[in-house]
């Protein structure tokens, strides 16, 4: 293989790829990039145990390119990349061995074979598909995957993508809170789709969505995969065989008889004050909202305690609850909106917070036990 490609492209692909990579990054294989050469169009993938991106790259010289596949370093060969300063570069494999050369600079690498590199499904056209905004797709993953337990939490590690008519839902939980949001999509799609995702799988699509300037994306579920196709980029990731419990992702709270507005960068300030006196394991908080507004306290034996109120516009009857004060923390910091509606039934019923302007966003926490 022999191609020369342009730098500005091939950066900015890189610089997208690699985070996939960085996901995974023990495994000798799935630590590089596989680049292929064929038919004058050059393709970087990358990949790790759920998910595989790959992208097109320009060629500053398509009369000269020749097919071929390799297999380099990923992140060795994306710092390369961004240190050098020219409007090229060339890459040539001969067996296990490669040069990298642009303006004056060369660099010698020995390469592992390239027939070691999973296989990984790559769609360059989905249809049926889903059609909805980039942004809009990037910004609910922000939002909800933060919800989801950790890789060792099975199911509960899922992320469930759901679509009825033109309605797509996402929803995570780690059985002690839930995040869901709701997204408006254009669709070809005749079948409802309804699947369990990885978390990580999805927090790589986030990351290299972030970097992508093309306005519409597509998606789909296709047998055991998601695919995604977003300009250049095409991402899978293997959808999960456990089916979370359907109650669960239908989690919710009464009617609220207590409602709180409150600004969202206010709360989110006093909450992480509160936690400084909170006990650590838990990190315990109690929201007191009343006429006053809402009254934020900590406790931390021997070291002491806190107590602090902010302004909210309060509905209801008084009412304390305990709470989780990093599982506040993050849906202030996942939201954008200036208010948020603070909602709660009763001290042992879950709190419900969302955007005040925005019914398609919940998230739901559920109360500890040392309300009173």
């Amino acid at each position: 293989m022999n191609v020369t490609l342009a730098l500005t492209s091939a950066r900015r692909t890189c610089n997208a790829l690699v985070r996939l990579v960085d996901e995974n990054p023990d495994n000798d294989i799935w630590s590089n990039f596989r680049i292929e050469g064929r038919s004058r169009t050059v393709t970087i993938s990358a990949a790790a145990n759920q998910q595989a991106a790959a992208a097109t790259v320009r060629l500053a010289d398509a009369s000269a390119a020749s097919d071929g596949c390799a297999l380099l370093p990923a992140r060795l060969f994306t710092g390369l990349l961004s240190s050098l300063a020219g409007d090229a570069v060339n890459i040539a494999v001969d067996g296990r061995h490669a040069s990298v050369t642009s303006d004056g600079y060369r660099a010698e690498m020995h390469l592992v074979s390239a027939e070691k590199y999973p296989s990984l499904p790559h769609q360059k056209h989905i249809d049926p598909a889903i059609h909805l905004r980039t942004r809009d797709l990037a910004t609910a993953l922000r939002q909800v995957l933060f919800a989801a337990a950790g890789s060792r939490g099975g199911a509960l590690h899922g992320v469930r993508v759901r679509r009825n008519g033109a309605e797509l839902q996402i929803a995570a939980t780690d059985g002690m809170r839930l995040a869901s949001t709701a997204l408006g999509v254009a669709t070809t799609e005749d079948d409802p789709i309804d699947a369990l995702i990885p978390a990580s799988a999805l927090r790589g699509l986030q990351s290299l969505l972030s970097g992508q300037d093309t306005e519409s994306l597509q998606l789909t579920i296709d047998g055991s995969w998601l695919l995604c196709l977003c300009g250049d980029l095409a991402f899978s990731a293997r959808r999960m065989q456990d089916a979370l419990h359907d109650g669960l992702l239908r989690a919710g709270v009464g009617a609220p008889r207590t409602q709180a507005r409150v600004d969202r960068v206010v709360l989110l300030d006093a909450v992480e004050r509160a936690a400084l006196l909170a006990e650590t394991e838990h990190q315990s908080i109690t929201l007191k909202l009343g006429n006053r507004g809402i009254r934020l306290e900590s406790e931390r034996d021997p070291l002491g305690s806190s107590a602090e109120d902010i302004a909210a516009d309060i509905r209801g009857p008084e009412v304390a609850v305990c709470v989780t004060g990093s599982y506040i923390q993050d849906v202030c910091r996942a939201l954008d909106a200036q208010a948020l509606l603070v909602s709660v039934e009763r001290p042992d019923s879950p709190v419900s917070i969302r955007a005040a302007e925005d019914d398609t966003y919940q998230y739901i926490v559920a109360p500890r036990l040392r309300a009173t």
